[in-house]
């Protein structure tokens, strides 16, 4: 397949000379007739002129035609036509920009999207069948399609992502083409990094809108946490509306004001899901204005201890566990407290005593260390902590809390796939039981094994978040995803568990076997909705540096050539019509 260009399309206004010259052929005038006395009177015999006072029509001849086909070969031999293969001539590289704020409303029912699409068309039909690759610049950049006659980008344009990372990917276009000369599709002009790099072409249709947004929405025991901003350079009154139950609440926020707002959930809000409305008059973009919240998994952890214990350790253990609201004792427990040596099918955690005549244990002043990267250990604080132990007992696993060199607590993910919990601690002369960090480690405790139940760890998530999810014991390796919008993907599953990106914002639903669950996305980027960075802005992309190694072949010198050619018979034809005349 070739393509065919101009270099100066302007020149071919000089077609317009074919109009004279079918007017100097239609309108032509013939000399009216003279009756004289004698032939010897009229001074010059030869035939009449073709020319006079009388219009006449008369037919092309053959000449004319010649003429015109010279004409109109000058005109595109001026023009500068070329033509190159596909292969040949470098390839365009567009990037679209797919976060939502695509999709603000910039008046009379026109989107920054809609409004960027004639001009992207127009630079499109400049050169028809040109070779072009499709990005879309979102969280992730990836690679659409590969050609513009066999994909409509439009419907792949979806701008439905709460990030646009232009960086990286235009870092991915000069990996796969680096050759290609690149267009960028968005709603802002470049940014200062990109402001003076003149050879990649801009489009912005973007304009300076006020909007409103729903930036943070948490729901914890009995509240919803909520963040509400203003991007917008005037106050803006707005209403803030909690379904089930429709309680309003009703407030004006002052210019880039940014205000927390926690909300009472009744028993009934509890147990439902929630759904979150903002709404402003002047509000530009409807995307960041609403949130869905599913009810998360607070149920208790159940646990048992078991005998064999002290009276000292059973007292602590029985006083954290009616402290915090994570556990409750039961007969079938998910967690056993028990002394080592005993065996459980659920998560243990086993406390080494010492043993009488075999160890002694010891209070020194070496210091407690965490390990800051376990969930077990987060938010913990060893201050004024005074914890005696057995010295020089090794425990398995991963060790979260040393003294000094000897770990006192450890942790270990056993074949089965449960935990087994370590702890060494003589509690009669430690004071762990009355320093913070006794129940904060409970309560770590619980939300770890809360997310070992069968589903996924969290269900309302952010853009950007990683799914994580645990699943019953099932024969199939896969499970299916329904993203909002109703498309599906098959996702894979290992080991009874599954790690995934967060589907795009709304409701979606997770399904395998009989195992059913739904999440909840929220927008993640507060920077999306600040309309006010967003202007117009067109610029058009120079070609790469090394365009001149692709073959690139000029048409004007054989058009030269065939207008020489045919103006070389022309002269033939008159020569020869002069010879045969009368």
């Amino acid at each position: 397949m070739t393509l065919t260009g101009w270099t100066d399309p302007w020149n071919l206004f000089a077609l317009t000379a074919l109009l004279l010259l079918v007017l100097l052929y239609l309108f032509q005038r013939h000399a009216r007739q003279q009756r004289t006395a004698t032939l010897f009177l009229w001074d010059r015999p030869e035939a009449p002129p073709r020319s006079g006072a009388r219009r006449h029509f008369r037919r092309f001849p053959p000449e004319f035609y010649l003429e015109a086909l010279a004409l109109a070969l000058l005109a595109a031999a001026a023009a500068g036509p070329f033509f190159t293969t596909r292969e040949e001539y470098p390839p365009l590289a567009v990037i679209l920009d797919n976060s939502f704020s695509m999709r603000a409303a910039a008046g009379n029912g026109e989107t920054f999207r809609t409004l960027a699409l004639p001009e992207l068309r127009r630079r499109l039909e400049k050169l028809p069948g040109r070779r072009i690759f499709w990005f879309a610049a979102g969280r992730a950049p990836r690679l659409l399609a590969d050609d513009r006659n066999r994909f409509d980008f439009e419907r792949a344009w979806t701008a439905t992502e709460d990030a646009a990372d232009l960086t990286a990917a235009l870092a991915l276009v000069r990996r796969t083409v680096p050759d290609a000369e690149i267009l960028v599709v968005t709603d802002a002009p470049p940014p200062e990094s990109l402001r003076n790099v003149e050879e990649i072409g801009w489009i912005s249709a973007g304009q300076s809108r006020p909007n409103l947004a729903i930036v943070n929405a948490r729901r914890g025991e009995g509240r919803l946490l909520t963040e509400v901003v203003n991007c917008a350079a005037v106050p803006m009154p707005a209403r803030l509306t909690l379904t089930p139950g429709n309680a309003e609440h009703t407030l004006t926020l002052a210019p880039g004001e940014r205000r927390k707002i926690v909300l009472r959930l009744t028993p009934e809000q509890e147990k439902n899901r929630l759904q979150l409305r903002l709404s402003s008059e002047a509000d530009a973009l409807d995307f960041d204005n609403e949130r869905m919240l599913l009810p998360e998994d607070h149920s208790p952890v159940l646990v048992r201890i078991q005998s064999g214990l002290s009276d000292a350790a059973r007292r602590d253990l029985e006083a954290v566990l009616t402290a915090a609201t994570g556990f409750r004792q039961a007969l079938t427990a998910e967690l056993e407290v028990l002394p080592p040596g005993q065996p459980s099918d659920a998560h243990r955690l086993i406390w080494h005593q010492p043993v009488p005549g075999r160890s002694r244990p010891t209070l020194t002043d070496e210091p407690i260390i965490l390990s800051p990267d376990h969930a077990l250990t987060r938010g913990l604080s060893p201050d004024e902590l005074h914890w005696t132990a057995v010295p020089d007992l090794r425990l398995p696993g991963e060790t979260l809390i040393s003294r000094g060199a000897d770990p006192v607590l450890t942790a270990l993910r056993r074949l089965d796939g449960k935990w087994d919990f370590h702890l060494n601690l003589q509690p009669e002369s430690s004071n762990l039981a009355r320093r913070p960090l006794w129940p904060a480690l409970f309560w770590n405790l619980a939300t770890l094994l809360r997310a070992e139940r069968p589903g996924v760890e969290t269900r309302n998530l952010r853009s950007g978040d990683l799914v994580r999810l645990r699943l019953p014991s099932l024969k199939t390796d896969s499970l299916r995803l329904i993203r909002p919008d109703g498309t599906e993907e098959i996702l894979p599953a290992r080991n009874g568990r599954s790690a995934f990106p967060a589907p795009p914002p709304g409701i979606s639903r997770i399904e395998a076997e009989n195992f059913q669950e739904e999440i909840a996305v929220s927008p993640g980027n507060p920077a999306e909705s600040d309309l006010r960075r967003c202007a117009p802005f067109l610029r058009n992309g120079t070609p790469p540096a090394n365009r001149d190694r692709h073959a690139v072949h000029s048409w004007s010198p054989l058009l030269l050539l065939a207008a020489l050619l045919v103006l070389a018979l022309h002269q033939v034809l008159i020569g020869k019509r002069q010879e045969g005349a009368p």
